[in-house]
């Protein structure tokens, strides 16, 4: 399962694997981000495309950084929960 994750290409299969897609974004805007170019992936309040979007997912109840999602009304896409 792939699910409600941000990046900037389309996903696709490798040798000949195969999984079920929901609800990723595949045009992650380098903006979203607090410092790309040093690694720092959390969303910045610029990222509102991306909040509150994804559905939930009983086994995911903290974001990367071990805080609870969701924050609003629904998870933020992607590994960040913005707080």
């Amino acid at each position: 399962m792939i699910f409600y994750n941000l990046c900037a290409a389309n996903i696709s299969s490798r040798d000949g694997a195969t999984g079920t897609l929901l609800g990723n974004v595949t045009t992650a805007d380098t903006t979203w981000f607090v410092n790309v170019t040093a690694g720092d992936l959390h969303l910045k309040a610029s990222a509102k495309s991306v909040m509150n979007q994804a559905k939930p997912i009983e086994a995911v109840k903290t974001d990367f950084d071990g805080e609870p999602r969701p924050k609003g009304d629904a998870a933020d896409i992607g590994a960040d929960e913005y707080r």
